[in-house]
């Protein structure tokens, strides 16, 4: 199973869209974690209506601590042999976790990647390529996630979640502890 952590703060108006990508994978063992981060919009009621519809998600609500906050949350009680990170803004293709985690097995590797694809936008900065190529062939354990600190397509195993410490925009930092503000 994989555990979809969604951070989520003020996105009522791309929200719907996220949880429906995520709910049409063709890969269907998840768990999707809806964090709302006490956002003042409508979300925490979008988040619930979801929950009612689908037995896979759950809903935690909190006060407003921050991005990296949200994801711990998550990543406490997220049940998933696989950690996914999808930003509450973003959404994500429907084969992209099952194409993520057949290449992680197929291949033995830590790290399952693809690219990143921003509308408006008609390159990833080299910076950031650099970072996802080097993650890639990182061999500390199995890893499946989508969008960790912006980097949509990272994958990750829970066992050494820990391990990883990203930051903000879209930069993979030094390894441990896992996201602090």
């Amino acid at each position: 199973m994989i555990s979809v952590i969604v951070p989520v703060y003020k996105v009522e108006q791309y929200l719907r869209q996220c949880i429906e990508s995520i709910l049409n994978q063709t890969y269907q063992d998840l768990e999707i974690l809806l964090i709302d981060d006490g956002s003042p919009d409508r979300c925490g009621i979008i988040c619930e209506e979801y929950a009612k519809k689908d037995p896979r998600i759950k809903v935690f609500h909190t006060e407003n601590h921050g991005l990296s906050a949200a994801r711990n949350v998550g990543l406490q009680i997220a049940k998933g042999e696989y950690i996914g990170f999808v930003d509450s803004d973003d959404w994500i293709e429907p084969d992209m976790y099952e194409i993520l985690l057949r290449r992680l097995e197929e291949t033995d590797t830590d790290i399952s990647v693809c690219e990143i694809w921003r509308e408006g936008v008609k390159e990833i900065p080299e910076k950031v390529s650099k970072t996802l190529s080097t993650l890639a062939w990182t061999r500390s354990s199995h890893w499946l996630s989508a969008g960790c600190m912006n980097t949509p397509g990272i994958n990750y195993t829970k066992k050494n979640a820990g391990q990883i410490f990203c930051s903000q925009p879209v930069t993979i930092m030094k390894m441990s502890p896992l996201f602090t503000k």
